[in-house]
């Protein structure tokens, strides 16, 4: 089982040196938030928050919480590291257009050597939509061509494209990547989970505790036996709030999970305010890990 951590609202003098730490202790990813801007502070209910929890942009006590840009900052962090692959989880695709996102994934995967993964959702936030004056209704839709449409981009080849939000002939974009980068997506609904299993992996919502991970990779599973994409390579990554035990580290492994991901700052019981707060932190998480798995 692969170690992951959400790096969400670390303080940006911070993020980088916790991304040298989590590489230097064999973490095996980073996942990285987007938001455009920060509208539940404006009243906007988050849809994963707990009952018990705080606000989730301040519960790790970061002094100034943010959410920058995940490419630029997914380019940042490879050059400070060496192994950690470093993921958007995740990119709220529909609020953008594929062209620009393609040309920021294809920079990204060249800086970052091959350790860049896209992570694809459509997001929860109606108001964030209505800001950029894209449709909320048709996000799901509308991300559906983008992925495809993306994947042509990113080949550099000259493509073509007739679908119903997007239409051109004999376009193609510089720099190419020639090199697959995985596209993981996100989001719990039935129908999140049958687009998931076309591609190469799912970040789950969470974060869960562990019978709920569980249950959500057993549901992404049988999507994908639904979708008949079982015998493809498939990374399942579960957020969680603590390390489970070695029996259900076993047992979300039966259902199809492939990483768990540790996510600090949904931890209201944390105050990580230092560097020193989020070593240790991460220290914890790999010396529990290696005792239970």
């Amino acid at each position: 089982m692969k170690l992951w951590c959400h790096v969400t609202n670390t303080p940006m003098n911070q993020l980088l040196e916790f991304a040298r730490v989590l590489d230097d202790l064999g973490f095996d990813g980073v996942a990285l938030a987007h938001h455009l801007v920060d509208l539940e502070a404006a009243g906007a209910e988050h849809p994963y928050r707990r009952d018990d929890e705080d606000k989730w942009w301040d519960s790790s006590g970061a002094s100034d919480p943010a959410t920058p840009d995940p490419w630029v900052t997914a380019t940042a962090i490879a050059n400070v590291t060496n192994n950690i692959v470093i993921a958007s989880s995740i990119f709220v695709l529909p609020l953008q257009d594929p062209f620009s996102v393609a040309k920021a994934v294809s920079t990204a995967a060249h800086f970052s050597r091959g350790r860049l993964v896209m992570g694809f959702g459509v997001g929860w936030m109606r108001d964030e939509y209505e800001l950029v004056g894209a449709d909320f209704k048709t996000r799901g839709a509308r991300m559906n061509e983008m992925l495809e449409v993306i994947r042509l981009l990113l080949t550099g080849d000259a493509v073509d494209y007739d679908g119903d939000f997007f239409k051109f002939s004999g376009v193609r974009m510089a720099p190419p990547y020639d090199t697959d980068v995985p596209m993981y997506l996100g989001g719990e609904s039935p129908r999140a989970l049958r687009r998931a299993a076309r591609y190469d992996g799912w970040f789950g919502a969470g974060p869960y505790d562990a019978p709920t991970a569980i249950e959500r990779c057993a549901a992404m599973r049988a999507a994908r036996a639904e979708a008949d994409t079982l015998d493809r390579p498939f990374e399942c990554i579960v957020p969680l709030m603590d390390v489970p035990t070695k029996g259900e580290w076993e047992g979300m492994a039966e259902v199809g999970a492939t990483g768990a991901m540790f996510v600090p700052a949904r931890r209201s019981d944390l105050r990580l305010r230092t560097i020193g707060d989020r070593r240790a932190y991460a220290e914890a998480i790999v010396s529990r890990a290696q005792e239970c798995r």
